[in-house]
């Protein structure tokens, strides 16, 4: 990508050459990738077709590829409109105990081949298909120019590779960056009580650190590690979360008991707000782990010391105590 983008100009009267046409398709091509490279990050497409899972064929002896889309650190595109199989090789080829990779890269191929017997100079192909290319290789994929798809921990004595048995294995899109811990605000944030969530643990904002809980056994196909394309931030070095929209105010477990006429709400305080400064918007998430229905609404009073307390209300439609996860954002806008 060098240079100003230019396309041609049409005009009555035109004559185009088959370097005009290269050109046109270039210039939209690189418009694309351009967009791709500088405001995506690299990895499958999460809810694009069947994500480009990966499964070991009734016999064993094939990797199908599922249909899928995802895209390359130069912005190119990786389609995948139908499953795709690979020839598994001889395991102990890569010399075991060793992990393997299985990753997908851009390629093209020259198609539908014309031949103009009076004049040989102008035969040629008549169209390029973009048919990425999916290997196994012992080489981890630099998530570039090579995107992971998944991978496998071959046995001292491989011979046969296996659907994972564990929930580890079969999702994608598990971004391994550190959580960076937030800069305390100079507003209040007032926390309820309770046992904070561990991001590294729970996964929250598409972040999860360590290795996966449950993690795939030997000659199992593992994808937790594969990555999901994303929006770029600013620092270009981690993927776009609710932690770059907003401020984390609350993120807790706590008890709910059984609502009734006479019992009130349970009340969690989430800041004191300038009264005089534009109202903030919230993003809540409440789910209770018993599964029982539960509401919420947020209310805000003015306080004594001229500032407005807003606080979120909790209610228990069921008649027994539940406990509930309850993560407040406040949105930048």
């Amino acid at each position: 990508m060098a240079g100003i983008f230019q396309r041609v100009n049409f005009f009555k009267g035109l004559f185009m050459k088959t370097e005009d046409w290269k050109k046109e398709q270039q210039y939209h091509m690189e418009k694309q990738r351009f967009h791709n490279k500088y405001l995506h990050t690299p990895g499958v497409v999460p809810d694009c077709l069947e994500r480009l899972r990966v499964t070991v064929s009734e016999t064993g002896n094939k990797l199908i590829i599922a249909p899928g889309y995802a895209i390359d650190g130069e912005g190119r595109d990786l389609y995948v409109p139908e499953p795709k199989e690979i020839d598994i090789p001889d395991l102990q080829s890569f010399n075991p105990p060793t992990t393997i990779y299985i990753a997908i890269r851009y390629a093209e191929n020259p198609q539908d081949k014309r031949e103009n017997e009076t004049n040989p100079m102008y035969s040629g192909y008549a169209y390029l298909s973009e048919d990425p290319q999916v290997e196994i290789t012992s080489q981890e994929p630099d998530n570039h120019e090579n995107i992971e798809l998944a991978r496998v921990r071959l046995s001292e004595n491989a011979g046969r590779i296996r659907n994972a048995d564990s929930p580890a294995g079969m999702g994608t899109g598990f971004l391994p960056v550190p959580v960076k811990p937030r800069t305390p605000g100079t507003r209040k944030a007032v926390v309820p009580l309770g046992t904070k969530a561990d991001p590294h643990k729970t996964g929250i904002a598409g972040v999860r650190g360590g290795e996966p809980e449950n993690q795939p056994g030997f000659d199992e196909i593992d994808m937790s590690r594969v990555l999901e394309a994303g929006a770029m931030t600013r620092s270009r070095t981690d993927r776009l979360s609710l932690s770059h929209l907003g401020e984390k105010l609350i993120d807790t477990k706590l008890s709910v008991i059984a609502w009734d006429r006479k019992q009130e709400d349970t009340n969690v305080l989430i800041e004191q707000y300038p009264k005089k400064s534009p109202p903030p918007l919230y993003l809540v998430f409440v789910q209770s782990l018993d599964g029982v229905r539960t509401r919420w609404s947020i209310g805000c009073i003015e306080n004594d010391e001229g500032t407005l307390d807003y606080t979120l209300h909790l209610r228990n439609e069921s008649n027994r105590t539940t406990n509930v996860i309850c993560r407040v954002y406040r949105l930048r806008v």
